[in-house]
């Protein structure tokens, strides 16, 4: 289990993380990176967090060290609005992709 851990926090999640929720994670606490997949799976993003409850990171996203979860609801709700800037130029390309491509 500890080397599945490492191996998830050593993860390249670039691909298939737009809003950048991995380094998120990994500011907060590196710790914390190796629930980016289990998150990204359930389809959260960093403009959503703040919105998630206990029950949304316990069912949706499986943390189950409750610890973890606070810190990670603490830390959204506190950032809300660090997290819309730092991450407004990452929403504009999603939003510009959205309008030219139909997806991103």
């Amino acid at each position: 289990m500890r080397e599945l851990d490492k191996l998830r926090q050593a993860a390249d999640y670039s691909s298939c993380d737009r809003t950048g929720l991995a380094g998120w994670l990994t500011d907060l606490m590196p710790e914390l990176r190796r629930y980016t997949y289990q998150m990204l799976k359930a389809g959260v993003t960093v403009p959503l967090l703040p919105q998630l409850s206990n029950s949304h990171l316990m069912r949706d996203c499986r943390i189950n060290n409750g610890v973890h979860r606070l810190l990670i609801s603490q830390a959204a709700k506190r950032n809300c609005k660090v997290l819309s800037l730092k991450h407004k130029s990452i929403l504009r390309l999603i939003f510009v992709n959205i309008l030219i491509c139909g997806t991103f």
